[in-house]
């Protein structure tokens, strides 16, 4: 994902570079043959050649006046609308255009590879010094939560162990709390603890993460504030040129949600074949689904924490299970 967003974004500066070129070139030899034929034509008395100007000079005033102000910090789409690579093109700062192709190095793209995010920038904003206090303070986070999730799964595993002895509807509830627990700590390890230390260490300034995935309201909510890096992915290299091909707003986020369901459930579907890695897929529509039927606010926030509750508990057995018999 990050080549693809690196290949894009230099893609489009090289594009938008060549077209810039080819329209002053086009202007240069538009402005030479005006020249050559005024040369040709017979020079006017003094007089007329003087109200002329006047009145060219009054023309241009009146045109400068009625013309709308340009923002000069970003770089329009020379390219016509009838090309096909158009819907593709980025929209560029004036400013991060200058720095191309210079950016064309080892040390950028290795800066790209290791810092926190998922979309490429020529220029990324920066903090002036590394915090150490911050440093450690996250480092520490990461080091004691880790063994916190250690000691949840030691919990979790003499339940698992009694699961064929006592009934399964007993033993997800017995794994509601400290499952939804290990997800939660590990999403924390993650998205606030290691994440923020990187940035620290690379002195990337930018540091939004994650949403507010707590007071999530739906399953889709919950997907698109979870991981802030990938849904800025999707939307810039997927859901912008969808919506500039002429797809509608539904469709272009269902081919997001479907594509990033994709990319999530291939990890699903080596532990959990093929039942997870539908449910995975299904869930663009279930959301949906569950969005007319309760709607969203409180109701929808209870219906959200439930499915984050259980759905891990049942995951957890399901795994369980199916390594069990795979052993067996």
């Amino acid at each position: 994902m990050k080549l693809f967003s690196y290949a894009h974004v230099n893609y489009c500066c090289r594009h938008l570079l060549l077209a810039r070129e080819n329209k002053c070139d086009d202007k240069l030899l538009a402005e030479e043959d005006i020249q050559d034929d005024c040369v040709k034509e017979e020079l006017p008395e003094k007089e007329e050649e003087n109200v002329n100007e006047n009145i060219c000079n009054n023309e241009n005033k009146e045109i400068t006046e009625d013309e709308s102000p340009q923002d000069n910090n970003t770089v329009t789409n020379p390219i016509s609308k009838d090309n096909k690579l158009s819907p593709f093109i980025l929209k560029i700062s004036e400013e991060h255009l200058k720095l191309y192709p210079q950016n064309l190095t080892i040390k950028n793209l290795y800066y790209f590879i290791m810092a926190p995010t998922l979309c490429y920038e020529l220029d990324y904003p920066v903090i002036p010094k590394r915090r150490w206090s911050l440093i450690l303070n996250h480092l520490i986070e990461f080091i004691s939560l880790v063994y916190v999730m250690i000691a949840l799964h030691k919990y979790s595993n003499p339940i698992l162990a009694k699961m064929e002895k006592q009934n399964q509807f007993l033993t997800l509830i017995q794994l509601c709390i400290p499952t939804a627990v290990i997800y939660l700590i590990g999403f924390y390890i993650y998205f606030h603890a290691y994440l923020n230390l990187l940035g620290e260490i690379m002195k990337f300034s930018d540091r939004e993460f994650y949403g507010p995935v707590w007071n999530s309201d739906s399953i889709l909510d919950y997907w698109r504030n979870w991981n802030k890096r990938f849904t800025q992915w999707c939307k810039r290299h997927l859901y912008i040129p969808l919506i500039k091909l002429g797809w509608t707003k539904f469709w272009a986020q269902e081919v997001v949600f479907v594509l990033s369901d994709l990319f999530h459930a291939y990890a699903y579907y080596f532990a959990f074949k093929k039942i997870l890695f539908g449910g995975m897929l299904a869930q663009p529509l279930f959301g949906r689904l569950l969005e007319r039927i309760i709607g969203r606010g409180r109701c929808g926030n209870f219906l959200f924490w439930f499915y984050i509750i259980f759905t891990h508990a049942g995951a957890s057995i399901f795994l369980y299970e199916h390594l069990n018999n795979k052993l067996s």
